[in-house]
């Protein structure tokens, strides 16, 4: 499905049926986006300053790896995308330069995103 230009997919997992944005598909991996809705109750106590229940919408990162396909958490964190950084084809000293000269953050998506076509592209 594609929604005003984000692509999301249905998977199946673990007894479990989500939908889950597309933020990277490479070869090896797929990085997706996926979202919950907690309720937040109100409080009668005027001092707790939430007077009315409210949805609260969380998003979490997965990593769909392997041959099994399994569907992992994943955090944008520096640990976590040097990981993957390892098994490019690229030197992983010239993914970081990369990153240093262009000021990327690895917790922004658009720039994560950004480092992965840099360092998978063929």
């Amino acid at each position: 499905i594609i929604i005003n230009g984000k692509s999301y997919k249905n998977y199946f997992f673990n007894e479990d049926n989500r939908v889950y944005e597309l933020i990277y598909s490479g070869s090896d991996f797929t990085i997706l986006k996926g979202f919950s809705v907690k309720l937040v109750t109100g409080s009668g106590n005027p001092m707790v300053n939430r007077s009315n229940d409210k949805y609260v919408k969380k998003e979490s990162y997965f990593i769909r790896s392997g041959e099994n396909n399994m569907i992992e958490s994943f955090k944008l964190s520096k640990r976590s995308l040097n990981k993957l950084f390892e098994n490019s084809s690229m030197d992983v000293n010239r993914i970081l330069a990369y990153i240093d000269s262009s000021n990327l953050s690895y917790k922004d998506e658009s720039d994560v995103i950004k480092m992965l076509e840099f360092a998978f592209s063929k």
